[in-house]
Protein backbone atom coordinates (compact mmCIF):
# COMPACT_ATOMS: atom_id res chain seq x y z
CA UNK A 1 0.00 0.00 0.00
CA UNK A 2 1.39 3.47 -0.92
CA UNK A 3 2.20 6.15 1.66
CA UNK A 4 -0.68 8.27 0.32
CA UNK A 5 -3.13 5.37 0.68
CA UNK A 6 -1.92 4.73 4.24
CA UNK A 7 -2.41 8.40 5.15
CA UNK A 8 -5.90 8.39 3.65
CA UNK A 9 -6.76 5.22 5.56
CA UNK A 10 -5.51 6.77 8.81
CA UNK A 11 -7.59 9.92 8.25
CA UNK A 12 -10.72 7.83 7.64
CA UNK A 13 -10.08 5.81 10.81
CA UNK A 14 -9.57 8.92 12.92
CA UNK A 15 -12.75 10.41 11.45
CA UNK A 16 -14.66 7.31 12.61
CA UNK A 17 -13.04 7.44 16.06
CA UNK A 18 -14.03 11.09 16.52
CA UNK A 19 -17.38 11.36 14.71
CA UNK A 20 -19.20 8.40 16.29
CA UNK A 21 -18.61 9.57 19.89
CA UNK A 22 -19.78 13.04 18.78
CA UNK A 23 -23.02 11.45 17.60
CA UNK A 24 -23.45 10.02 21.10
CA UNK A 25 -22.72 13.49 22.52
CA UNK A 26 -25.51 15.19 20.55
CA UNK A 27 -28.21 12.61 21.29
CA UNK A 28 -30.65 14.29 23.73
CA UNK A 29 -30.75 12.84 27.24
CA UNK A 30 -33.93 11.37 28.64
CA UNK A 31 -35.33 8.80 31.03
CA UNK A 32 -33.26 5.97 29.54
CA UNK A 33 -30.36 7.82 27.93
CA UNK A 34 -29.33 9.71 31.06
CA UNK A 35 -26.39 12.10 31.41
CA UNK A 36 -24.34 9.34 33.08
CA UNK A 37 -25.05 6.88 30.28
CA UNK A 38 -24.27 9.56 27.69
CA UNK A 39 -20.84 10.18 29.25
CA UNK A 40 -20.23 6.43 29.49
CA UNK A 41 -21.18 5.98 25.83
CA UNK A 42 -18.86 8.76 24.63
CA UNK A 43 -15.87 7.53 26.65
CA UNK A 44 -16.37 3.84 25.94
CA UNK A 45 -17.17 4.28 22.25
CA UNK A 46 -14.05 6.40 21.81
CA UNK A 47 -11.86 3.76 23.51
CA UNK A 48 -13.44 0.78 21.72
CA UNK A 49 -13.08 2.46 18.33
CA UNK A 50 -9.39 2.99 19.07
CA UNK A 51 -9.14 -0.69 20.02
CA UNK A 52 -10.84 -1.63 16.76
CA UNK A 53 -9.03 0.74 14.38
CA UNK A 54 -5.65 0.76 16.19
CA UNK A 55 -5.06 4.42 15.31
CA UNK A 56 -2.96 4.60 18.47
CA UNK A 57 -1.62 1.95 20.86
CA UNK A 58 -4.40 0.21 22.78
CA UNK A 59 -2.54 0.80 26.03
CA UNK A 60 -2.97 4.60 25.70
CA UNK A 61 -6.75 4.35 25.41
CA UNK A 62 -6.74 1.73 28.19
CA UNK A 63 -4.91 4.09 30.56
CA UNK A 64 -7.28 6.98 29.85
CA UNK A 65 -10.50 4.97 30.04
CA UNK A 66 -10.92 4.58 33.84
CA UNK A 67 -9.57 8.09 34.47
CA UNK A 68 -12.25 9.67 32.28
CA UNK A 69 -14.92 7.53 33.93
CA UNK A 70 -13.90 9.21 37.19
CA UNK A 71 -13.41 12.75 35.86
CA UNK A 72 -16.81 12.78 34.11
CA UNK A 73 -18.46 11.20 37.20
CA UNK A 74 -19.61 8.06 35.43
CA UNK A 75 -18.29 5.87 38.24
CA UNK A 76 -16.23 6.16 41.43
CA UNK A 77 -12.58 4.98 41.42
CA UNK A 78 -13.50 1.68 43.09
CA UNK A 79 -15.73 0.82 40.12
CA UNK A 80 -13.65 2.44 37.37
CA UNK A 81 -10.58 0.47 38.47
CA UNK A 82 -12.43 -2.70 39.45
CA UNK A 83 -10.85 -4.55 36.53
CA UNK A 84 -7.42 -3.95 38.01
CA UNK A 85 -8.26 -5.45 41.41
CA UNK A 86 -9.26 -9.04 40.55
CA UNK A 87 -7.12 -12.08 39.68
CA UNK A 88 -7.44 -11.87 35.88
CA UNK A 89 -4.69 -9.26 35.18
CA UNK A 90 -2.33 -11.18 37.44
CA UNK A 91 -3.19 -14.42 35.67
CA UNK A 92 -2.35 -12.81 32.33
CA UNK A 93 0.93 -11.45 33.75
CA UNK A 94 1.96 -14.89 35.03
CA UNK A 95 0.96 -16.55 31.76
CA UNK A 96 2.93 -14.05 29.65
CA UNK A 97 6.04 -14.42 31.80
CA UNK A 98 5.81 -18.20 31.74
CA UNK A 99 5.30 -18.23 27.97
CA UNK A 100 8.28 -15.95 27.36
CA UNK A 101 10.65 -18.19 29.33
CA UNK A 102 9.34 -21.45 27.87
CA UNK A 103 9.61 -20.16 24.32
CA UNK A 104 13.24 -19.29 24.98
CA UNK A 105 14.11 -22.74 26.32
CA UNK A 106 12.91 -24.48 23.11
CA UNK A 107 10.84 -27.18 24.85
CA UNK A 108 7.85 -26.58 22.57
CA UNK A 109 9.85 -27.08 19.37
CA UNK A 110 11.18 -30.36 20.73
CA UNK A 111 7.68 -31.48 21.64
CA UNK A 112 6.25 -30.62 18.21
CA UNK A 113 9.01 -32.30 16.24
CA UNK A 114 8.86 -35.41 18.42
CA UNK A 115 5.15 -35.86 17.74
CA UNK A 116 5.50 -35.16 14.01
CA UNK A 117 8.19 -37.85 13.79
CA UNK A 118 5.59 -40.33 15.08
CA UNK A 119 2.67 -39.15 12.92
CA UNK A 120 3.97 -37.16 9.95
CA UNK A 121 4.58 -39.72 7.20
CA UNK A 122 1.65 -38.33 5.15
CA UNK A 123 0.00 -34.92 4.76
CA UNK A 124 -2.97 -35.93 6.93
CA UNK A 125 -0.58 -37.52 9.42
CA UNK A 126 1.44 -34.30 9.51
CA UNK A 127 -1.69 -32.27 10.32
CA UNK A 128 -2.60 -34.77 13.01
CA UNK A 129 0.87 -34.43 14.53
CA UNK A 130 0.61 -30.64 14.50
CA UNK A 131 -2.83 -30.87 16.12
CA UNK A 132 -1.69 -33.17 18.95
CA UNK A 133 1.46 -31.17 19.66
CA UNK A 134 -0.54 -27.92 19.47
CA UNK A 135 -2.99 -29.06 22.13
CA UNK A 136 -0.18 -30.23 24.41
CA UNK A 137 1.69 -26.97 23.83
CA UNK A 138 -1.45 -25.07 24.84
CA UNK A 139 -1.55 -27.03 28.10
CA UNK A 140 2.10 -26.11 28.73
CA UNK A 141 1.77 -22.39 27.92
CA UNK A 142 -1.96 -21.56 27.69
CA UNK A 143 -2.77 -18.74 25.34
CA UNK A 144 0.73 -18.33 23.87
CA UNK A 145 1.47 -21.57 21.97
CA UNK A 146 0.38 -19.99 18.66
CA UNK A 147 3.59 -17.98 18.40
CA UNK A 148 6.16 -20.81 18.27
CA UNK A 149 3.82 -22.82 16.07
CA UNK A 150 3.78 -20.05 13.48
CA UNK A 151 7.54 -20.59 13.05
CA UNK A 152 7.34 -24.39 13.30
CA UNK A 153 4.69 -24.64 10.58
CA UNK A 154 6.50 -22.06 8.44
CA UNK A 155 9.65 -24.19 8.63
CA UNK A 156 7.70 -27.29 7.68
CA UNK A 157 6.19 -25.62 4.62
CA UNK A 158 9.56 -24.34 3.41
CA UNK A 159 11.28 -27.70 3.97
CA UNK A 160 8.52 -29.55 2.11
CA UNK A 161 8.70 -27.13 -0.83
CA UNK A 162 5.01 -26.19 -0.88
CA UNK A 163 5.61 -22.46 -1.30
CA UNK A 164 2.59 -20.12 -1.28
CA UNK A 165 -0.21 -22.63 -1.78
CA UNK A 166 -3.30 -24.31 -0.43
CA UNK A 167 -1.08 -27.04 1.03
CA UNK A 168 0.97 -24.48 2.99
CA UNK A 169 -2.23 -22.78 4.10
CA UNK A 170 -3.50 -26.08 5.50
CA UNK A 171 -0.29 -26.69 7.46
CA UNK A 172 0.05 -23.18 8.87
CA UNK A 173 -3.61 -22.74 9.78
CA UNK A 174 -3.64 -26.17 11.42
CA UNK A 175 -0.87 -24.75 13.63
CA UNK A 176 -3.07 -21.76 14.48
CA UNK A 177 -6.33 -23.67 14.93
CA UNK A 178 -4.76 -26.46 17.01
CA UNK A 179 -3.13 -24.13 19.50
CA UNK A 180 -6.08 -21.71 19.64
CA UNK A 181 -9.11 -24.00 19.48
CA UNK A 182 -7.64 -25.89 22.44
CA UNK A 183 -8.92 -22.84 24.37
CA UNK A 184 -12.42 -24.08 23.78
CA UNK A 185 -12.10 -27.01 26.17
CA UNK A 186 -8.92 -26.34 28.20
CA UNK A 187 -9.08 -23.41 30.64
CA UNK A 188 -6.86 -20.52 29.60
CA UNK A 189 -6.08 -16.85 30.31
CA UNK A 190 -7.96 -15.66 27.21
CA UNK A 191 -11.22 -17.09 28.54
CA UNK A 192 -10.36 -15.48 31.87
CA UNK A 193 -10.83 -12.06 30.26
CA UNK A 194 -14.39 -12.90 29.17
CA UNK A 195 -15.03 -14.71 32.45
CA UNK A 196 -14.03 -11.63 34.43
CA UNK A 197 -16.25 -9.29 32.39
CA UNK A 198 -19.24 -11.68 32.49
CA UNK A 199 -18.90 -11.98 36.28
CA UNK A 200 -20.56 -8.56 36.45
CA UNK A 201 -23.80 -10.27 35.38
CA UNK A 202 -23.70 -13.72 36.97
CA UNK A 203 -21.49 -16.21 38.75
CA UNK A 204 -18.70 -17.42 36.46
CA UNK A 205 -16.62 -19.21 39.08
CA UNK A 206 -15.39 -22.39 37.44
CA UNK A 207 -12.83 -25.12 38.10
CA UNK A 208 -10.54 -26.63 35.48
CA UNK A 209 -12.61 -29.83 35.44
CA UNK A 210 -15.94 -27.96 35.21
CA UNK A 211 -14.66 -25.92 32.26
CA UNK A 212 -13.59 -29.11 30.51
CA UNK A 213 -16.90 -30.84 31.31
CA UNK A 214 -19.01 -27.91 30.13
CA UNK A 215 -17.11 -27.73 26.82
CA UNK A 216 -16.54 -31.44 26.25
CA UNK A 217 -18.07 -31.47 22.72
CA UNK A 218 -15.25 -29.27 21.43
CA UNK A 219 -12.84 -32.15 21.95
CA UNK A 220 -14.54 -33.57 18.83
CA UNK A 221 -14.72 -30.23 17.03
CA UNK A 222 -10.95 -29.83 16.70
CA UNK A 223 -10.13 -33.17 15.00
CA UNK A 224 -13.19 -32.75 12.77
CA UNK A 225 -11.93 -29.32 11.67
CA UNK A 226 -8.40 -30.62 11.03
CA UNK A 227 -9.77 -33.63 9.12
CA UNK A 228 -11.74 -31.31 6.82
CA UNK A 229 -8.65 -29.14 6.28
CA UNK A 230 -6.63 -32.27 5.46
CA UNK A 231 -9.16 -33.28 2.80
CA UNK A 232 -9.47 -29.80 1.31
CA UNK A 233 -5.72 -29.10 1.24
CA UNK A 234 -4.36 -32.55 0.42
CA UNK A 235 -1.47 -32.27 -2.09
CA UNK A 236 -2.11 -33.68 -5.54
CA UNK A 237 1.43 -35.05 -5.63
CA UNK A 238 3.57 -36.45 -2.83
CA UNK A 239 6.39 -34.11 -1.76
CA UNK A 240 9.19 -34.33 0.77
CA UNK A 241 8.56 -36.51 3.82
CA UNK A 242 7.70 -34.28 6.82
CA UNK A 243 8.89 -37.01 9.19
CA UNK A 244 12.45 -36.73 7.82
CA UNK A 245 12.43 -32.94 8.27
CA UNK A 246 11.29 -33.25 11.90
CA UNK A 247 13.95 -35.91 12.57
CA UNK A 248 16.63 -33.57 11.19
CA UNK A 249 15.46 -30.70 13.41
CA UNK A 250 15.39 -32.93 16.49
CA UNK A 251 18.90 -34.09 15.74
CA UNK A 252 20.05 -30.45 15.57
CA UNK A 253 18.55 -29.79 19.03
CA UNK A 254 20.48 -32.64 20.64
CA UNK A 255 19.53 -34.02 24.03
CA UNK A 256 17.03 -32.23 26.24
CA UNK A 257 18.93 -29.66 28.30
CA UNK A 258 18.37 -28.78 31.95
CA UNK A 259 16.41 -25.58 31.18
CA UNK A 260 13.95 -27.54 29.04
CA UNK A 261 13.49 -30.08 31.82
CA UNK A 262 12.85 -27.33 34.38
CA UNK A 263 10.31 -25.67 32.05
CA UNK A 264 8.50 -28.97 31.58
CA UNK A 265 8.52 -29.57 35.35
CA UNK A 266 6.87 -26.20 36.08
CA UNK A 267 4.25 -26.81 33.40
CA UNK A 268 3.40 -30.15 35.00
CA UNK A 269 3.14 -28.45 38.41
CA UNK A 270 0.74 -25.85 36.95
CA UNK A 271 -1.40 -28.54 35.38
CA UNK A 272 -1.52 -30.41 38.71
CA UNK A 273 -2.53 -27.17 40.47
CA UNK A 274 -5.36 -26.59 37.98
CA UNK A 275 -6.60 -30.19 38.23
CA UNK A 276 -6.73 -30.12 42.05
CA UNK A 277 -8.55 -26.80 42.48
CA UNK A 278 -11.48 -28.55 44.16
CA UNK A 279 -9.07 -29.78 46.86
CA UNK A 280 -6.94 -26.72 47.62
CA UNK A 281 -9.77 -24.19 46.94
CA UNK A 282 -7.38 -21.58 45.52
CA UNK A 283 -8.66 -19.71 42.44
CA UNK A 284 -7.09 -21.31 39.36
CA UNK A 285 -6.14 -17.89 38.01
CA UNK A 286 -3.44 -17.48 40.66
CA UNK A 287 -1.75 -20.66 39.45
CA UNK A 288 -0.48 -18.92 36.31
CA UNK A 289 1.16 -16.19 38.41
CA UNK A 290 2.72 -18.75 40.76
CA UNK A 291 4.07 -20.70 37.76
CA UNK A 292 5.65 -17.61 36.19
CA UNK A 293 7.33 -16.64 39.46
CA UNK A 294 8.66 -20.19 40.06
CA UNK A 295 11.11 -19.77 37.18
CA UNK A 296 13.07 -17.36 39.42
CA UNK A 297 13.14 -19.52 42.57
CA UNK A 298 16.34 -21.14 43.88
CA UNK A 299 16.98 -24.50 42.28
CA UNK A 300 15.22 -23.46 39.07
CA UNK A 301 16.49 -19.95 38.29
CA UNK A 302 16.05 -19.93 34.53
CA UNK A 303 14.04 -16.70 34.41
CA UNK A 304 16.09 -13.60 33.54
CA UNK A 305 15.75 -9.83 33.82
CA UNK A 306 15.44 -9.77 30.04
CA UNK A 307 12.37 -12.04 30.24
CA UNK A 308 10.73 -9.56 32.61
CA UNK A 309 11.49 -6.70 30.24
CA UNK A 310 10.02 -8.58 27.27
CA UNK A 311 6.63 -9.22 28.92
CA UNK A 312 3.84 -7.35 27.12
CA UNK A 313 2.66 -5.21 30.03
CA UNK A 314 0.50 -3.20 27.64
CA UNK A 315 -1.71 -6.26 27.16
CA UNK A 316 -2.24 -6.48 30.93
CA UNK A 317 -3.33 -2.83 31.01
CA UNK A 318 -5.65 -3.46 28.05
CA UNK A 319 -7.20 -6.50 29.75
CA UNK A 320 -7.78 -4.48 32.92
CA UNK A 321 -9.47 -1.72 30.91
CA UNK A 322 -11.78 -4.25 29.23
CA UNK A 323 -12.76 -5.59 32.64
CA UNK A 324 -13.41 -2.04 33.87
CA UNK A 325 -15.79 -1.39 30.96
CA UNK A 326 -17.84 -4.36 32.12
CA UNK A 327 -17.80 -3.23 35.76
CA UNK A 328 -18.92 0.30 34.95
CA UNK A 329 -21.54 -0.81 32.40
CA UNK A 330 -23.05 -3.14 34.96
CA UNK A 331 -22.97 -0.50 37.73
CA UNK A 332 -24.91 2.06 35.68
CA UNK A 333 -27.37 -0.50 34.26
CA UNK A 334 -26.32 -0.56 30.59
CA UNK A 335 -26.74 -4.32 30.29
CA UNK A 336 -30.23 -4.30 31.71
CA UNK A 337 -31.31 -1.45 29.42
CA UNK A 338 -30.06 -3.30 26.33
CA UNK A 339 -31.63 -6.51 27.56
CA UNK A 340 -35.01 -4.82 28.07
CA UNK A 341 -34.78 -3.36 24.55
CA UNK A 342 -33.62 -6.48 22.69
CA UNK A 343 -35.39 -9.28 24.59
CA UNK A 344 -38.84 -8.54 23.10
CA UNK A 345 -37.27 -8.83 19.65
CA UNK A 346 -35.69 -12.25 20.21
CA UNK A 347 -37.96 -13.93 22.76
CA UNK A 348 -39.74 -15.85 20.06
CA UNK A 349 -36.46 -17.36 18.89
CA UNK A 350 -35.68 -19.03 22.24
CA UNK A 351 -32.22 -20.07 23.38
CA UNK A 352 -31.29 -21.47 19.96
CA UNK A 353 -32.15 -18.20 18.26
CA UNK A 354 -30.21 -16.29 20.90
CA UNK A 355 -26.99 -18.23 20.25
CA UNK A 356 -27.39 -17.90 16.48
CA UNK A 357 -27.74 -14.14 16.94
CA UNK A 358 -24.62 -14.13 19.14
CA UNK A 359 -22.72 -15.96 16.39
CA UNK A 360 -23.64 -13.51 13.64
CA UNK A 361 -23.20 -10.42 15.84
CA UNK A 362 -19.61 -11.49 16.57
CA UNK A 363 -18.91 -12.65 13.00
CA UNK A 364 -20.05 -9.33 11.55
CA UNK A 365 -18.57 -7.33 14.42
CA UNK A 366 -15.11 -8.62 13.61
CA UNK A 367 -15.21 -6.77 10.28
CA UNK A 368 -15.01 -3.44 12.14
CA UNK A 369 -13.53 -4.34 15.54
CA UNK A 370 -10.94 -6.67 17.03
CA UNK A 371 -12.12 -9.75 18.97
CA UNK A 372 -10.83 -8.26 22.24
CA UNK A 373 -12.74 -5.05 21.52
CA UNK A 374 -15.90 -7.08 20.96
CA UNK A 375 -15.35 -8.96 24.22
CA UNK A 376 -15.12 -5.63 26.05
CA UNK A 377 -18.15 -4.11 24.34
CA UNK A 378 -20.59 -7.01 24.11
CA UNK A 379 -19.96 -9.49 26.94
CA UNK A 380 -22.05 -7.70 29.57
CA UNK A 381 -25.10 -6.90 27.38
CA UNK A 382 -25.11 -10.39 25.80
CA UNK A 383 -24.76 -12.04 29.21
CA UNK A 384 -27.56 -9.85 30.55
CA UNK A 385 -29.85 -10.80 27.67
CA UNK A 386 -28.98 -14.47 28.11
CA UNK A 387 -29.68 -14.31 31.85
CA UNK A 388 -33.07 -12.75 31.14
CA UNK A 389 -33.84 -15.74 28.93
CA UNK A 390 -32.76 -18.16 31.66
CA UNK A 391 -29.44 -19.01 30.00
CA UNK A 392 -26.44 -19.52 32.28
CA UNK A 393 -23.90 -16.70 32.21
CA UNK A 394 -21.27 -19.40 31.82
CA UNK A 395 -22.92 -20.68 28.62
CA UNK A 396 -23.00 -17.16 27.17
CA UNK A 397 -19.35 -16.57 28.06
CA UNK A 398 -18.38 -19.91 26.48
CA UNK A 399 -20.27 -19.02 23.30
CA UNK A 400 -18.52 -15.64 23.09
CA UNK A 401 -15.18 -17.39 23.58
CA UNK A 402 -15.88 -20.09 20.99
CA UNK A 403 -17.22 -17.91 18.18
CA UNK A 404 -15.57 -14.58 19.01
CA UNK A 405 -12.70 -15.15 16.58
CA UNK A 406 -14.71 -16.34 13.59
CA UNK A 407 -13.29 -14.14 10.84
CA UNK A 408 -13.13 -14.18 7.05
CA UNK A 409 -10.30 -11.78 6.19
CA UNK A 410 -6.77 -11.57 7.69
CA UNK A 411 -7.04 -7.99 8.99
CA UNK A 412 -9.90 -8.95 11.32
CA UNK A 413 -7.80 -10.92 13.80
CA UNK A 414 -4.20 -10.28 14.87
CA UNK A 415 -3.29 -13.97 15.14
CA UNK A 416 -4.75 -14.78 11.73
CA UNK A 417 -2.84 -11.83 10.29
CA UNK A 418 0.37 -13.03 11.95
CA UNK A 419 0.19 -16.44 10.23
CA UNK A 420 -0.86 -14.77 6.98
CA UNK A 421 2.15 -12.43 7.15
CA UNK A 422 4.58 -15.33 6.58
CA UNK A 423 3.49 -15.06 2.92
CA UNK A 424 2.74 -18.75 2.48
CA UNK A 425 -1.05 -18.41 2.74
CA UNK A 426 -2.72 -16.83 -0.27
CA UNK A 427 -5.82 -14.73 0.37
CA UNK A 428 -8.13 -17.14 -1.47
CA UNK A 429 -6.98 -20.04 0.74
CA UNK A 430 -7.28 -17.94 3.91
CA UNK A 431 -10.87 -16.97 3.09
CA UNK A 432 -11.73 -20.54 2.08
CA UNK A 433 -10.38 -22.21 5.23
CA UNK A 434 -11.68 -19.60 7.66
CA UNK A 435 -15.10 -19.74 5.98
CA UNK A 436 -15.09 -23.51 6.44
CA UNK A 437 -14.20 -23.02 10.10
CA UNK A 438 -16.99 -20.46 10.60
CA UNK A 439 -19.58 -22.68 8.92
CA UNK A 440 -18.47 -25.69 10.97
CA UNK A 441 -18.61 -23.61 14.16
CA UNK A 442 -22.20 -22.56 13.51
CA UNK A 443 -23.36 -26.08 12.62
CA UNK A 444 -21.49 -27.56 15.59
CA UNK A 445 -23.00 -24.96 17.93
CA UNK A 446 -26.55 -25.72 16.77
CA UNK A 447 -26.34 -29.49 16.36
CA UNK A 448 -24.02 -30.55 19.18
CA UNK A 449 -23.06 -27.82 21.65
CA UNK A 450 -26.46 -26.33 22.51
CA UNK A 451 -28.16 -29.75 22.94
CA UNK A 452 -25.26 -30.75 25.19
CA UNK A 453 -25.60 -27.56 27.25
CA UNK A 454 -29.32 -28.27 27.58
CA UNK A 455 -28.52 -31.79 28.75
CA UNK A 456 -26.23 -30.54 31.55
CA UNK A 457 -28.50 -27.66 32.57
CA UNK A 458 -26.66 -24.58 31.26
CA UNK A 459 -29.39 -23.76 28.74
CA UNK A 460 -33.16 -24.09 29.35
Amino acid sequence: MSKKSLEKSLIIKWAIVIILPLVALFIPTGEVYTAVIKNFSIITLFAILIFGTEVMPNVIASLLLPVFYIILEVAPPSTAFAGWLGPIPWMVLGGLLMARIMLRTGILNRLAYSIIVRTGGTYMGLLLGIMISGVIAHILIPGKAMYPFSFITFGLCVALGYGKSLESSGIMLTGLFSTFVAHYFIYNPTYGIIQGIAANVGDTTISWFQYFYHNLPYVLYLPLLIFIIGKVCKPKQAGENPKEYAQTELKKMGKMNIDEKKSLFISILLLAFLLTESLHKVNASWGFLFAGVLFYFPGIQIGTDEDLKEVNYGLIIFVSACLSIGSVANAIGIGQILANTIIPLIQGFGSLGFFIIVFFVLLLGNFVMTPLGLYAALTVPLAQIGASLGISTLAVSYAIMNVGTEVILPYEWALGLMFFSFNLIDLKSFVKLFSIKAALSLVFLIVITIPYWKLIGLVP
